[in-house]
């Protein structure tokens, strides 16, 4: 006997089977209800799947041509590949051909949240509830246009509106208000929030938002409590003991952050050996976390940091050579390769002084001859300098371009990594003549990848000046490239752990 929901699951998988049966034969004699064919749709376009939803939409569009669904549907598709301009145009086309489509306007605010664009949402939103009352996601976004102005009863009004005319409504609003999370005034959103949560005191999914929320304004106790009374509803859900270990660790208690963790680690839902590890290591068992990040599971979403975590710990018992003997050794298995590779640099300026020139060209030459392209090899090189911070690492990046010069094939990678490097010298002649080689040679897709992929956000400004004093011509913005990397930095500053350098 199965549940309604599982009942559910095993007629979309039957629905599933059938599109994928129907696709293999190029959709010959193909026919699926329009509900049917928008679900999987739409499935495919959550998961990614993009070619499955482009051959969902050749159905689509020769089945129910007219209809303003698909069309919509199609719009989301776009969104979710970046392609914010042709989005844009479409959604344009369908209000001129349906202007009494509702979804249209809910379509347009949502676009212009992704965008960053100014529209009067409320009036595009409202204009939307005229045609339709019972739309759901129209209602939940309003509600959060509300919130942003301090309006907290129409807010509350709006949600409940949409709770009661989809079940989800709570399960999606967390979603919405994270995504525009810093708009919202934090003790607005909390009141609101509580409200909600003595209206719908028994739902999990209210429980889950509040503690998420408390748990992003670093309040941590309100969190835990959030967590602890959404796991007294629902002990199944195992995914709350994850968020009851992050609260315990923000609050230092690394005994039952431990706990949590390893209830958590049984369900194999994720591994979460990284974690236990850091447990380990704040509680000063040293041994424990070091077994923890030597044998972490590679699918682990926090397992590119275990080799930090090895150097910390060997910090902390004052061995650094253990770690290099350790590093050494998963040098040598194949699936740690690429990750050491990447984070090679930076490994470097934690385990050796710049002094160390020999094993650090040891390592490049080596770095040199895996299976990788000169365009990745020559962006590690140029993170030496970024990793170490030192005028000598300026000059062993040099010594390390003009080592490995003649053996490339594309000269561009080394031309670009010398102009950038004498400019940090200070050398603005040469690094003008060997930047301009390397820009004449790239085309403008290839620039703003060049930047993003070799360059360093301590150079960058560097280059920037260049191109104000020489008048070079740079096809890219040059301030957007620099602002991905701070947004990078920001994001960093959360998982990783900073040392000083020998």
């Amino acid at each position: 006997m199965h549940t309604e929901d599982e009942e559910e699951d095993l007629e979309f998988e039957a629905l599933l089977e059938k599109f994928s049966e129907a696709a293999a034969n190029g959709f010959e004699g193909f026919y699926m209800d329009s509900e049917d064919l928008f679900d999987i749709i739409a499935y495919f376009i959550d998961e990614f799947y993009m070619e499955s939803a482009e051959q969902g939409f050749e159905a689509a569009f020769k089945l129910y041509p007219d209809n303003p669904v698909f069309l919509l549907l199609h719009s989301k598709f776009l969104m979710a590949q970046g392609l914010f301009p042709e989005a844009e145009k479409e959604l344009k086309s369908i209000e001129k051909r349906y202007p009494d489509v509702p979804e249209v306007y809910v379509e347009k605010v949502i676009m212009s949240q992704i965008t960053h664009q100014k529209v009067d949402a409320v009036q595009l939103l409202n204009k939307a509830i005229s045609l339709k009352y019972e739309l759901p996601e129209a209602h939940a976004l309003l509600a959060l246009e509300h919130l942003q102005k301090s309006d907290l009863d129409q807010a509350f009004s709006h949600i409940l509106t949409a709770v009661s005319q989809d079940k989800y409504t709570l399960t999606n609003l967390e979603m919405l208000i994270f995504s525009s999370f810093n708009s919202f005034k934090s003790k607005d959103l909390i009141t609101l929030l509580t409200r909600l949560s003595d209206e719908y005191p028994m739902q999990e999914e209210m429980w889950r938002l509040l503690g998420m929320t408390y748990f992003c304004l670093g309040k941590n106790q309100e969190a835990l409590n959030a967590f602890l009374f959404q796991y007294s509803l629902n002990p199944d859900n195992l995914h709350v003991l994850f968020n009851l270990a992050d609260c315990y660790y923000r609050m230092e208690d690394f005994e039952n952050a431990l706990k949590q963790y390893q209830e958590f680690k049984k369900s194999d839902l994720y591994p979460v050996d990284i974690l236990i590890g850091r447990c380990h290591y704040r509680m000063k068992q040293y041994d424990k976390a070091l077994q923890d990040f030597v044998h972490a599971d590679p699918t682990d979403p926090l397992y590119i940091f275990k080799f930090e975590e090895i150097i910390k710990v060997c910090r902390a018992i004052d061995n650094l050579p253990m770690a290099r003997s350790i590093l050494r050794d998963l040098w040598k298995k194949e699936q740690e390769t690429p990750v050491i590779m990447a984070l090679a640099p930076r490994l470097l300026s934690l385990l050796h002084p710049i002094k160390d020139q020999q094993e650090i060209f040891d390592i490049f030459e080596r770095l040199f001859y895996l299976d990788q392209s000169e365009y990745d090899f020559f962006r590690l090189l140029l993170q030496l300098t970024y990793y170490y911070a030192t005028p000598e690492a300026v000059d062993l990046s040099i010594l390390l371009v003009e080592h490995f010069q003649d053996s490339v094939i594309n000269d561009t990678f080394v031309q670009y990594s010398l102009g950038v490097l004498y400019l940090e010298k200070g050398w603005h002649d040469k690094g003008t003549f060997h930047l301009e080689k390397a820009f004449s040679a790239m085309n403008q897709d290839e620039f703003e990848d060049f930047f993003y992929m070799c360059g360093d956000p301590s150079l960058l400004p560097s280059v920037r000046e260049l191109a104000e004093r020489y008048s070079l011509h740079f096809p890219g913005n040059i301030d957007d490239v620099i602002d991905l990397f701070e947004e990078a930095d920001e994001l960093s500053e959360d998982y990783f752990f900073e040392f000083p350098n020998d």
